[in-house]
């Protein structure tokens, strides 16, 4: 059974195929196939371990990109999906995500009307809102120890 699998194992898609690499992180002193030593910290392998159950992927299915309501204030699972999409349909993505699409399509258009500037403008604005969007996904949290208190 493998452990911290999003952090030792790593994959490579080519067309229909998936690629599997393992992670190996500090100086290893397995020899290569040329029979060097490896001297980086860290080194993609093949995995040394038999999948013999088949692989489990999990991943989020996007199938209504576009609803009737505001993804924000209506729950998931009441979500009706829009068939034509219209000036009054919504993506189906959070406001941080909505704001980078508006940005990417303010781009496009740019791009078509020859504005370089205003293009490079709105990709910077772009990704500079899909920053803040993973920003927002880490929880950090921060401990320090209580102070010594003595009464005299």
């Amino acid at each position: 059974m493998s452990y911290d699998v999003n952090r030792h194992w790593f994959y490579k898609k080519k067309g229909k195929k998936i690629y599997l690499f393992k992670m190996l992180r500090g100086n290893t002193t397995v020899p290569t196939s040329q029979g060097r030593l490896s001297a980086d910290d860290t080194t993609m392998v093949y995995p040394d371990e038999n999948i013999t159950d088949g692989l489990r992927i999990e991943y989020t299915a996007f199938n209504k990109p576009f609803v009737t309501a505001d993804p924000e204030s209506t729950v998931d699972s009441s979500l009706v999906e829009a068939t034509s999409p219209s000036e009054t349909s919504h993506v189906n993505l959070n406001r941080m995500l909505s704001l980078a699409c508006v940005e990417f399509v303010k781009a496009m258009v740019a791009e078509k009307t020859n504005n370089i500037e205003a293009k490079e403008y709105y990709m910077r604005q772009f990704y500079k809102k899909l920053a803040d969007n993973a920003s927002n996904d880490r929880r950090m949290f921060v401990s320090s120890p209580q102070p010594v208190i003595s009464v005299r």
